[in-house]
């Protein structure tokens, strides 16, 4: 590239100029498919006696032998038809449209929720997709906590003999309650003033009071009651204390009394554990040198999304305080990346709804279990948006099959932007704010 109308620019990249755009746009997908980083930028010359047409510049990184930090290895797979869903192992793939190259990745929802059947989406991963290296395996397309306690355990013999890692990734819910559990557990076993269980309770006792004064300063009238879980030799015990609130000084509200209303050794559920203390069960691991356990090096977990630096560390804490190595999990910001504004913002998402395999219609949609608001749950089967003959409203109605979509086009307000690879309409921002503001002026 150097030497053809190219220089090296740095010790670590090479530039390329030409006047011709679709000539960077073919060294831009050939860098990409050979792993290497691009840039592309354009200089126009504004002098008002020049006749200079636009510059277009690409800057080669030949420090990167990958796309995105990982070794791809990459080969054909020869088809017929057309392709839907595409999913690769590398879970990286090269785009081309538009004159442009981009990495995306695999629609990894949509692939779950066409099997409606965990084991099968999990065992064809890990033995046939996936057979060796790492894999993140997205899993709460409807149940993570059935994933986590039955599907894995089941599978626990494929993980173990395969040459690599299972990254289970939870997509929904909190964060800090799925990765760590729902309950904080206090661990009396190594404390010197709790020598017997009569000790704990007195002492968990104190504990939530000092709680309930901190998170409620000021109190409120009348009773008022907090549980919390403790652990004593190798048992679960959850405990139940009621306070009662009482002012004095027209200002604040003050403790006057504490009684222990139970105190009961229990199971618990996985939910209550959380991810990695239910993997550890399964699959154990081992002590690192600062005492801490590490899960066996066939599993992990990842979350991808809504970690801040606040919440990754309320993280850590617990699972220190659980025993647990913070090496057992990999983070992913996600949107939190853009202040906070995304998708969710406003509910907003798309999702594949309908598939057909072998003729046979299936209606797949993503419905979280895990997630308690419900705002990811998405449409199933066909869908079509239509004016109500009576409210006035617009309304969806999904759950269709191809035939009954058929019966509302005639009604139906969507109009097809994207069909088959092509694109049909093409909407600019500003088109679609002067529609908006044109409907609700």
């Amino acid at each position: 590239m150097k030497h053809w109308d190219g220089h090296k620019s740095s010790e670590n990249t090479i530039s390329f100029s030409s006047i011709n755009k679709s000539c960077i746009d073919i060294v831009c997908a050939i860098a990409s498919l050979c792993g290497y980083k691009s840039h592309i930028s354009s200089v126009k010359d504004k002098r008002e006696d020049s006749d200079r047409k636009e510059l277009f510049t690409i800057i080669l990184d030949k420090t990167k032998d990958s796309v995105s930090g990982r070794n791809i290895i990459k080969s054909k797979v020869k088809y017929n038809g057309k392709v839907y869903c595409v999913s690769v192992p590398t879970k990286m793939l090269v785009v081309r449209r538009n004159n442009r190259v981009c990495i995306c990745g695999n629609s990894e929802h949509g692939i779950q929720c066409q099997y409606e059947d965990d084991l099968k989406y999990y065992k064809r991963l890990i033995n046939e997709v996936a057979p060796e290296g790492i894999i993140s395996i997205v899993s709460d397309g409807y149940d993570y906590w059935n994933v986590i306690g039955n599907i894995i355990p089941t599978l626990k013999e494929d993980i173990m003999k395969r040459n690599g890692k299972i990254v289970p990734r939870p997509d929904s819910g909190d964060p800090v309650d799925i990765i760590c559990g729902s309950v904080i557990i206090e661990d009396f076993t190594n404390n010197k003033y709790c020598k017997t269980l009569d000790d704990c309770i007195v002492t968990m006792k104190e504990y939530l009071v000092e709680e309930e004064r901190n998170e409620t300063p000021h109190g409120e009238y009348g009773a008022d009651k907090k549980e919390g879980y403790f652990k004593y030799n190798n048992k679960i015990y959850k405990i139940i204390v009621e306070f009662e609130w009482n002012r004095y000084d027209k200002q604040y509200y003050y403790i006057d009394y504490t009684q222990i209303i139970s105190c009961e050794e229990v199971e618990l559920t996985i939910e209550q554990k959380g991810s990695i203390e239910s993997l550890w069960e399964t699959f154990g691991g081992t002590i690192n040198s600062k005492g801490y356990k590490v899960l066996d090096p066939h599993i992990g977990l990842i979350y991808g999304e809504s970690i801040t630096p606040e919440r990754a560390e309320i993280i850590f804490d617990r699972l220190e305080r659980k025993g647990f190595s913070s090496e057992n999990i990999v983070f992913g910001i996600g949107s939190y990346s853009l202040g906070y504004y995304s998708r969710d913002t406003f509910n907003i998402a798309v999702k594949s709804t309908h598939v057909v395999i072998n003729g046979e219609e299936k209606m797949i949609y993503k419905n979280p279990k895990t997630d308690k608001d419900k705002i990811k749950k998405s449409q199933k089967g066909r869908v079509v948006v239509i004016k109500n003959p009576v409210t006035k409203e617009i309304e969806c109605v999904d759950g269709l099959t191809i035939a009954q979509q058929e019966l509302f086009k005639a009604d139906d307000l969507l109009e097809e932007v994207f069909v088959d690879g092509k694109l049909l309409r093409e909407d600019s921002l500003t088109d679609i704010r002067e529609r908006v503001e044109k409907e609700y002026k």
